[in-house]
Parts: C-alpha cells; structure tokens; sequence
C-alpha cells in the first residue's frame, strides 16, 4: 500500500491497479519465494524502484547464507554417518580376516561373526549414552539413575 500511497514506482502498482488485498499478498509471496529458491518466479515481477533492488539483493544473499549453512550441516552429517560405518567396516575386516587364518570352522565363525556385531553395536550405544549424559549435571544423572533402577524392582 505504500507504493500506492506515496506514488512511488513499485512492481505492484506497474503490474495492476485493480488487485485485492489476497492477490496481492499472494504476488508478494511468489516474489520473495523467487529470491529464495532456485524456481523460476513470475517474470513479470521484477525489482521497479532502488528499495526493491536492495531487498532482493537482501533476500539472494540471505538465501545463499540459509543454503550453505544447510549444505554445510548435511555434509558434517553424512561424514559422520562415513566414520561409523567406515569404523564397523575395518572391525568386520580384522575379524573377517582372522576367522580366515585361523581356518575357523564355518558354524562357529557364523556364532563369532553375529556375537561380534551385537557386541560392537552394543558398543556403540553406549558410547552414545555416555557422551548424551555428559551433558546432564550430576542432580540429573542420579535422578535419572534412581529412575531406572526402580523400574527394574
């Protein structure tokens, strides 16, 4: 509505004076959707006054900002998701390989083989549990010790 008011030239007014208030709103939104995603937007809407410029300038560089950040967080997922599997894969190696030289017999490495999984991902959870509770003060721990143990009784 300022645009309209002030008789400033705006993309809006350029566009249609006879607009409700939803059609508006929903021109504003496919702008600004424009500048933040890699789609295509209306064609027609384009940036009419030095405002508009700057906003969209604004608006691109926040999303490369978003995105990156995005992009960044995924990556430091994905190659910790590659450690844990690369650390089972080198485990599973060495026993593969010492079942082999010690010419073990093929039902008891079977035994061995699914023993050692359940037993390294044991592992692993634990590990996980010590270092969540690693972030728990001591008031909590207990609390939360007391707590399983009574669900044991």
């Amino acid at each position: 509505r300022l645009g309209r008011d002030n008789d400033d030239v705006n993309w809006i007014v350029t566009l249609d004076h006879s607009m409700s208030i939803g059609e508006e709103y929903t021109r504003c939104c496919l702008y600004v959707l424009g500048h933040w995603t890699p789609a295509p937007g209306d064609t027609t809407i384009k940036p009419q006054s030095q405002v508009e410029l700057i906003w969209a300038t604004f608006t691109t560089f926040c999303s490369m900002l978003v995105i990156g950040g995005v992009v960044s967080g995924m990556n430091g997922a994905m190659a910790e998701l590659n450690n844990l599997s690369a650390g089972f894969h080198a485990t599973t190696r060495q026993l593969t390989a010492f079942i082999r030289v010690n010419k073990v017999p093929k039902h008891l490495s079977v035994r061995v083989y699914k023993f050692a999984i359940f037993s390294y991902q044991q592992r692993q959870a634990a590990a996980l549990q010590s270092s969540v509770l690693n972030l728990l003060n001591e008031n909590l721990k207990t609390e939360l010790a007391v707590s399983q143990r009574s669900d044991d009784f």
